[in-house]
């Protein structure tokens, strides 16, 4: 099966069995990596692992802490034969949707995983949530997601990051059409285009609050340049936004000066990119990647060629991102201290990038 003739590995620079992909300049050994043709839909990175969906559905996850151990080949989650629609993974957990139901693998030290603080799990857990069916998943630094079929969104883990109390809360407001989970903080879209925030807020991400922290409990409205936005990205200290209509537009961004502008204030809303034909957007800790034409664009305060360039150490401004990865969709860690991972995917084939990581003993795969 495909699955095992592409050995992955978590820090993504060290993707065993991809091939290196040569950077325009700087360091060749940071260049981002290559998997076989045709393998992949999505992968999504955390910090010492990755999760991915190949083209079939099935679930697989390689690396440290969230891939079920210590793995250099990505083991199959849960039951092998059964297939899945969303995954997602936060710095050290993972969540997925199997038939509907969520379930979430990785540790558990605020409740992560099923609502509640206890042991690390190797294995998908069934999350107890209120309805029976969910569309999107989000895991973030200690907290998870779900946008429910009935387009409320429902989140657990940490009390900051979930509404001020511990346990599963369905957030208050309005319903959603859409759903994106950052390291402290979670955003969401509306069904005109309206964008709700809640969660840590330190840098502004949400709402100006000098000086912080600003914890946010309920989600409250966030204004970027007062029109309908069509995609979100809640990352480490900074959201995102896409705001045009007819699936493109322009990126425009709020919160850590240290990553929108290299240094400054916190910003209360800036245009980054020229040009209204961006369809997608991904926030990190220090990056900030954004796709358009069928190519994947990345700027930020850079560690270890968190832009894919090659370059180890670097801060590249929106419009001098000018070294474009074919993409159909991609992912950034979205945060974590130090830590930086991206992936993007285009017909099957997949690229990472980010620090590397070593390798680890590799289990006998489940069942």
């Amino acid at each position: 099966m495909k699955w095992w003739l592409v050995l992955l590995l978590a820090g993504c620079d060290q993707l065993f069995g991809f091939t290196e992909v040569p950077p325009p300049n700087g360091d060749a050994s940071d260049a981002h990596d290559a998997a076989p043709a045709g393998t992949w839909s999505v992968l999504a990175p955390g910090t010492q692992h990755v999760c991915g969906l190949d083209i079939a559905g099935y679930l697989a996850c390689a690396g440290q802490d969230a891939a079920g151990g210590n793995t250099t080949v990505p083991t199959r989650m849960g039951d092998p034969s059964k297939t899945w629609s969303a995954v997602s993974s936060g710095p050290t957990h993972s969540c997925g949707i199997l038939g509907g139901a969520v379930y979430c693998w990785g540790t558990n030290t605020y409740g992560e995983l099923t609502g509640t603080p206890g042991a690390d799990a190797m294995s998908p857990q069934l999350v107890p949530l209120p309805i029976m069916s969910y569309t999107q998943v989000g895991a973030g630094g200690f907290h998870s997601c779900a946008l429910g079929i009935d387009t409320s969104v429902t989140c657990w883990g940490n009390s900051q990051q979930v509404g001020g109390t511990a346990g599963i809360h369905v957030m208050p407001g309005t319903t959603f059409q859409s759903l994106s989970v950052g390291y402290d903080h979670s955003c969401a879209i509306d069904r005109n285009g309206g964008v709700w925030c809640w969660g840590g807020n330190n840098h502004s991400q949400i709402e100006p609050c000098f000086p912080g922290p600003c914890e946010v409990d309920t989600p409250v409205n966030v204004y970027f340049n007062g029109n309908p936005a069509i995609a979100v990205s809640a990352g480490g200290e900074a959201t995102c936004a896409i705001i045009g209509s007819n699936g493109a537009g322009e990126v425009w961004c709020r919160g850590s000066g240290r990553l929108l502008t290299g240094g400054g204030n916190d910003q209360q809303g800036v245009q980054m990119t020229q040009g209204e034909d961006w369809t997608a957007v991904a926030v990190g800790g220090d990056t900030v990647c954004a796709m358009r034409g069928g190519e994947a664009f990345c700027w930020g305060r850079v560690s270890a060629g968190g832009i894919g360039d090659g370059v180890l150490t670097e801060y590249v401004a929106s419009q001098a991102a000018t070294f474009g990865i074919p993409a159909a969709t991609l992912a950034v860690t979205p945060g974590g201290p130090g830590v930086e991972n991206a992936c993007v995917v285009a017909n099957g084939d997949a690229s990472c990038w980010g620090p590397p990581a070593t390798p680890m003993p590799v289990p006998p795969p489940p069942g």
